[in-house]
This record gives structure tokens, sequence and C-alpha cells, in this order.
């Protein structure tokens, strides 16, 4: 139930991330190309579920599902955060959107430079606040 519940979630925080993450002048496209791969990975699953049948290995299904759930729970750790900030309108502003919190980490403004501090400088409202300045 607990898994379920998680799926129906992130499937609706895709949308909701997506409208924010892109320009108002793409963002129309972004959120459709998102619904469609959210799509294709729904057409996929059930082949994906039946290659234990076919293999002979049967958590291979497992295997392939939970590799692509960790690889994709880090990706999303490198998506800008978009609390408190102003949406992007033109490209050039999406493709500044994430920089402002690198160029902070890269100065100083981290925590440390392990892998750690960057995760805590992604969520430290000091740092979001003053990439907004």
């Amino acid at each position: 139930m607990i898994g379920k519940f998680s799926i129906s979630a992130s499937f609706g925080i895709i949308y909701i991330f997506t409208a924010e993450l892109f320009p108002t002048c793409i963002r129309s496209t972004a959120v459709t190309t998102s619904s469609v791969f959210a799509r294709i990975g729904g057409v996929i699953a059930p082949v994906v579920a039946d290659l234990g049948k076919y293999t002979g290995f049967k958590p291979l299904p497992l295997i392939i599902f939970g590799v692509l759930s960790i690889v994709a729970g880090l990706l999303a750790l490198l998506l800008p955060e978009t609390h408190g900030r102003n949406l992007p309108e033109t490209l050039e502003d999406g493709e500044r959107f994430g920089e402002a919190r690198l160029l902070a980490e890269c100065n100083g403004s981290s925590k440390s430079n392990s892998v750690l501090g960057v995760i805590n400088a992604a969520f430290d409202p000091v740092v979001m606040y003053e990439s907004n300045v």
C-alpha cells in the first residue's frame, strides 16, 4: 500500500516540479514530454515485470526497478530548489536557474566540500536566499 501511495504521489509531483523548473516559453512542451516519458514507463513496466519468467532469473525485475529507483532518487538531488524563487521566464533564466546555488557552493558558502555538504547546502535556506539576491 505504501508503494502504491508513493507511486501516485511521485506521478503528481512530476507535473508540479516540471512546471516550476522549465521557463514559461517551453513549459507546456516540457510538461508534455514529462508526461510522455511517464506513459512510456507505464507501458514498459509490465514487460520488465515479466522478464523474470522469460530469463529464468526471478529477481531480475526487482533488481531493474530497484536500481532505476535509486538512480532516479540520487539524480533528483541534483535538481535546483524552487521554493521561494521566481520561476524562469526565458530560456536564459532557465539556464541560470540552478547556477546561483552551484556558484554559492563553489565560493565556500556550503558547509563542506563533501557530498553531504552539497546536500545540506541544497536545503539550506541561507544559500537559497543568497542565490535569490
